[in-house]
């Protein structure tokens, strides 16, 4: 299968690196925040774009990268305030397109692996949930899009807790509240954990990123699933895939 990088970051490098070990050729590297070298370039009908570049930008390059019928893997977040006008402007294309804040399979058991734990907390009042992630400090963002997926997992499996508190707090949190704080500082690649915490116990549960070579490859796994399809899908889709022909 054919790959078009867009974003030639730390991600865009990576995904790059790991193309060859899973059969992939790399046929076209566009940098980040390039507009015009998107919208001069000719793509191949059998190329998929991976689109990892900032959310300044990634509006732009979604628009044109549909507009020329080309299949895309999004890793960007910050464009999803416009999710149906992306989602409209795919199925007027009739392209594939496949989104996720986090490409790393791990992360997505973490996930699923949290959705049951939120379950049984729901159960039991005496139980309160907080949340930390941390990050290099070069990262742009602050909290995570993968963060913010995790928080909103517990928001909606847990009925006492509706609102997700990401800021500096000086004051007593709210009983409704899940108070998500960043760190962010030196060179780790991405941990989250999630504290659920009563008078007598405490049960954590956390993922750890060791290198981003994990998320590279999710992102191209997600492009050999999506090579052909139509329509649009999270990453969830090609999990349940997985998970319906290898049985569970």
């Amino acid at each position: 299968m054919k790959i078009a990088i867009i974003g030639y970051g730390v991600m865009g490098r990576e995904i790059e690196r790991q193309a060859n070990n899973l059969d992939c050729e790399i046929t076209k590297i566009i940098d980040l925040n390039t507009h015009q070298q998107i919208d001069n370039t000719n793509f191949e009908q059998d190329e998929v774009a991976i689109e990892f570049s900032t959310p300044d930008s990634v509006i732009h390059n979604l628009e044109a990268l549909i507009n020329k019928g080309v299949n895309v893997v999004c890793g960007t977040t910050g464009w999803y305030k416009q999710k149906q006008y992306i989602t409209d402007l795919v199925k007027e294309q009739k392209v594939g397109f496949l989104h996720a804040t986090n490409f790393a399979i791990g992360t997505q058991i973490f996930w699923r692996t949290l959705k049951q734990l939120a379950k049984y907390i729901n159960k039991f009042d005496e139980y309160d949930i907080l949340m930390n992630e941390v990050h290099h400090k070069n990262k742009l963002d602050s909290p995570s899009g993968t963060a913010i997926t995790t928080a909103e997992i517990l928001i909606e499996n847990i009925n006492r807790k509706t609102k997700i508190n990401t800021e500096k707090v000086n004051q007593k949190i709210g009983d409704e509240e899940i108070h998500l704080s960043s760190t962010r500082g030196g060179y780790v690649i991405g941990e989250h954990t999630v504290v659920c915490d009563s008078q007598h116990d405490t049960i954590k549960i956390s993922h750890f990123g060791k290198s981003r070579a994990s998320y590279a490859i999710g992102a191209i796994k997600s492009a050999q699933w999506l090579y052909k399809k139509k329509g649009v899908y999270s990453i969830n889709d090609y999990i349940n895939n997985i998970i319906a022909n290898k049985g569970l």
